[in-house]
């Protein structure tokens, strides 16, 4: 598992967008921890919207956890779906 701290953990999401759409057999879920990112932007969103669709199209889950207030904002006011889950460890 890769572990990137800060604002979006923009290097994260995008070795593990890549991971899926090089379709490597293994990936069945994606975890994103939002643990220590205080603040993101429409680019973080952005990552994330085009993440989920990878995963989707590889029949991968996607799970995020640990949001702060101010990501779990912005991906409320995209109208992003996210059930409640705990920190990912």
């Amino acid at each position: 598992m890769r572990r990137k701290r800060g604002t979006a953990a923009t290097a994260t999401i995008v070795l593990a967008a890549a991971e899926v759409s090089r379709g490597v057999r293994e990936v069945r879920e994606v975890r994103v921890d939002f643990t220590g990112v205080p603040f993101m932007d429409t680019s973080g969103l952005a990552f994330v919207t085009d993440l989920r669709q990878r995963c989707r199209e590889a029949g991968a889950l996607l799970r995020i956890g640990g949001l702060r207030p101010q990501p779990r904002r912005v991906f409320a006011v995209a109208g992003f779906p996210l059930p409640e889950l705990p920190a990912v460890e």
